[in-house]
């Protein structure tokens, strides 16, 4: 009996462990979306700021505006506004990317050192393009067909 509990726990916090994991990936991606999107929003911004500064210079060139240096000054400085916030989200984005770029981890939630995470063969795959499962020898369960565990009873495949 406190064999099968010492499993469920181990259950538990395998299932805890990938919630968290998970939990992390989401906020990450998250928060990546927010910053491209403000990113996005910040590159139109930018591109209607040159549309009035050559409107600006083009109305000068042809003579229907007299030369400023003021107008010129002010939209000269939304143009270097926009691309500076865009430059500041850009380094936010690679903050986002370092602060959740942890090692890869195995199954067990351990870092796996970069010998162990060397590419792996690819999956089979059948005639119709399915991954060809690998069944455990011991309780017969299909697996996924990266799977070195079995999902049903944990033995090695």
């Amino acid at each position: 009996m406190k064999d099968y509990k010492e499993y469920v726990d181990k259950i538990i916090q395998s299932a805890k462990e990938l919630a968290e994991t998970v939990s992390d990936k989401t906020k990450q991606t998250a928060s990546t979306a927010k910053i491209e999107l403000d990113i996005k929003k910040a590159e139109r911004e930018l591109e209607k700021a040159y549309k009035a500064l050559g409107r600006i210079m083009y109305q000068i060139e042809i003579g229907s505006l007299r030369r400023d240096e003021q107008i010129i000054k002010v939209a000269c400085a939304q143009v270097k506004q926009q691309e500076e916030q865009i430059a500041q989200l850009e380094k936010e984005k690679e903050t986002i990317k370092k602060q959740y770029a942890d090692g890869p981890i195995d199954v067990e939630g351990q870092e796996v050192t970069p010998e162990e995470s060397a590419p792996q063969p690819k999956p089979q795959k059948n005639q119709d393009g399915y991954f060809v499962l690998k069944f455990c020898p011991y309780c017969k369960v299909g697996n996924h067909p990266d799977a070195t565990k079995c999902v049903s009873c944990g033995h090695d495949i």
